[in-house]
């Protein structure tokens, strides 16, 4: 489905019936991560999985290459359809999306769940591995793809995984690269955002013991901020638990999800 926003498009699939559930996919991925998990919970909920701006067949953000603005567009979406109260389960870069939703429009948000996310702002050294990776995409776009996808892993298992990292090479080659670099440049400057963990009690995080992208030990500190205390960690996974530990993290979401 595809809804008019603005002048720009935004594509989405709703499925299910229920109280409503949003997925939201990280960098260099789209709706697509979500097939196995919506399809399961489409049995209890109703699903909006939503390709965000500049990733599978949505259009880029335009003007305001910001955080926010990919909020924002989630908002009036939910608004167009009628939906006043969502759990949103976001996914990295998705998690960014969902905080800064919580923060503009919390009384739509009923549950947040932050897969392999953080609320802290970029280190400088992250900061500037983002303006390398604007570079590379524009010099070697498939390679930054190929490379970037494949190095999400926990290294140790990642050899397990070859089918799945390639469908995801696959369904990312197929976007519009520009709209990657202005998500690199959306996440670099993105505010700090850790305020919010002990503001609300409504955040719950899943970490990845192995998490190359948002090392552990951040995950540790930023966990023990939160008001409501709920947090798992995926013992065998990097920052791709809905694929290295897919049984356990759709049994351990299903678990978190404040039922109908």
């Amino acid at each position: 489905m595809i809804a008019e926003l603005s002048s720009k498009k935004i594509h989405y699939l709703d499925s299910g019936k229920g109280g409503v559930i949003v997925l939201l996919h990280g960098f260099l991925e789209s709706s697509f991560i979500w097939k196995s998990l919506s399809k399961k919970l489409s049995d209890k909920y109703r699903i909006i999985n939503i390709d965000l701006p500049g990733h599978g067949a949505s259009d880029e953000l335009g003007s305001d290459i910001s955080i926010d603005h990919m909020a924002k567009k989630v908002i009036a979406l939910l608004k167009s359809l009628s939906i006043n109260k969502a759990q949103v389960i976001g996914h990295s870069m998705g998690g960014y999306v969902g905080l800064a939703l919580l923060e503009e429009d919390p009384e739509r948000v009923e549950q947040l769940i932050l897969l392999h996310s953080k609320a802290g702002e970029d280190a400088p050294e992250t900061k500037l591995k983002r303006d390398q990776g604007m570079e590379m995409i524009r010099q070697h776009p498939s390679l930054f793809v190929k490379e970037g996808l494949n190095n999400l892993f926990w290294k140790e298992r990642a050899g397990l995984f070859k089918t799945q990292i390639d469908d995801l090479v696959l369904d990312a080659e197929r976007n519009n690269y520009k709209g990657y670099i202005e998500a690199l440049e959306a996440m670099k400057n993105r505010p700090d955002r850790r305020s919010l963990l002990k503001k609300f009690n409504n955040i719950v995080f899943i970490a990845g013991r192995h998490d190359p992208v948002i090392p552990y030990n951040i995950s540790q500190l930023e966990m023990e901020m939160l008001a409501s205390g709920s947090h798992n960690t995926l013992e065998m996974s990097g920052h791709m638990g809905f694929i290295e530990e897919k049984e356990k993290l759709e049994k351990l979401i299903d678990e978190v999800l404040i039922s109908a």
